[in-house]
C-alpha cells in the first residue's frame, strides 16, 4: 500500500502550482516543500555568477543570495515592469555547465527563489547567427553555475518548479494525467519503463502531450543517483519544442 499522505501531498503540490499563476511567485516556495527529506547530493564547489557578476559558489551562496535580494528591492522600488504589464519584473534564468549534479542546481534554485526571483526559468539558448531579429532584453538576469557550454541569446524558457521528495516505492502517488520523465542514470531517459533516445524525446513528449489538457512534465531522479544539468537541460528543451509549459523536479528517496 502506497502513502495516501504522500499522494495528496504530490497532488496538492502539482495542482496548487497550476492554479496560482501556473506556479509562478508562490505555487510551492522551498520552504513550503518537505524540507524533512534529504535533498539531492551536491558534487561540486562550483561558481556561481549573475550575469557578468561573480557572486561566490554553490558551497557558499551567501554572496548571491544579498545581491539578488538587492536587485529585486530595486526592481519593487523602482517599480521596473515587464514590458506592456504591471508586473514587477522578477524573471530570472539559470543555466549550469552540463556535467554539474542536479542537486547543485536545485540548491541555487532555492536560493534565487527566496531572495525573490520568480519565474525561475532553464533558458533555450540559440546560437549568434541563428538569432535573426531575437534582441537581448536588457532586464534579463541571467545565474549562471560553472561555466556553461552554451553561447547565444535567450529565445525562451520553460518554468522550473521543485517538488517534495517522495519515496521510490511512492512513485506512483504522481498524478497519472502529467507526462513523468524518469532519469535514473544521467543521459537516460524513461517513459512508462521504455527507454527513450535523446534525439527521440521531443517528438515522444509531444506525442504524449497531445493526448491529455496538462501541458506539464514531470522530471523524476534519486537523490541519490548520478544525474546531470545535462540530463534536465534535455529535457528541458525537449519540452520547449514539444510544447510543455513548466517541468516539475520530483526527487526520489
Amino acid at each position: 500500500m502506497f502513502s495516501f499522505e504522500t499522494r495528496i501531498q504530490v497532488i496538492a503540490f502539482l495542482v496548487a502550482a497550476s492554479i496560482i499563476g501556473c506556479g509562478r511567485g508562490s505555487a510551492v516556495s522551498p520552504s513550503q516543500s518537505n524540507n524533512s527529506n534529504p535533498t539531492p547530493q551536491q558534487t561540486a564547489n562550483s561558481k556561481l555568477s549573475l550575469n557578468q557578476q561573480q557572486l561566490g559558489t554553490t558551497a557558499d551562496t551567501a554572496p548571491l543570495s544579498k545581491f539578488l535580494s538587492e536587485v529585486m528591492k530595486n526592481r519593487r522600488d523602482q517599480h521596473v515592469a515587464k514590458p506592456g504589464t504591471g508586473e514587477i519584473e522578477r524573471t530570472i534564468y539559470v543555466d549550469a555547465e552540463s556535467s554539474i549534479g542536479v542537486g547543485e542546481v536545485i540548491k541555487v534554485i532555492e536560493v534565487a527563489k527566496d531572495a525573490g526571483a520568480s519565474p525561475v526559468l532553464l533558458p533555450m539558448i540559440v546560437d549568434f547567427d541563428q538569432a535573426g531579429d531575437i534582441k537581448p532584453n536588457p532586464l534579463t538576469l541571467l545565474l549562471k553555475i560553472g561555466e556553461p557550454e552554451r553561447k547565444g541569446i535567450i529565445k525562451s524558457g520553460i518554468e522550473l518548479l521543485i517538488g517534495p521528495t517522495i519515496s521510490r516505492s511512492e512513485s506512483d502517488t504522481i498524478p497519472k494525467q502529467f507526462v513523468v520523465v524518469k532519469v535514473a542514470n544521467d543521459g537516460e531517459y524513461r517513459i512508462d519503463q521504455t527507454v527513450i533516445r535523446k534525439e527521440s524525446l521531443s517528438n515522444e513528449l509531444k506525442t504524449r502531450l497531445k493526448t491529455t489538457e496538462d501541458k506539464r512534465v514531470c522530471f523524476v531522479f534519486g537523490v541519490n543517483d548520478d544525474v546531470r544539468y545535462r540530463s534536465l537541460s534535455g529535457v528541458a528543451n525537449a519540452a520547449i519544442a514539444a510544447g510543455a509549459s513548466e517541468i516539475y523536479l520530483i526527487a526520489l528517496n
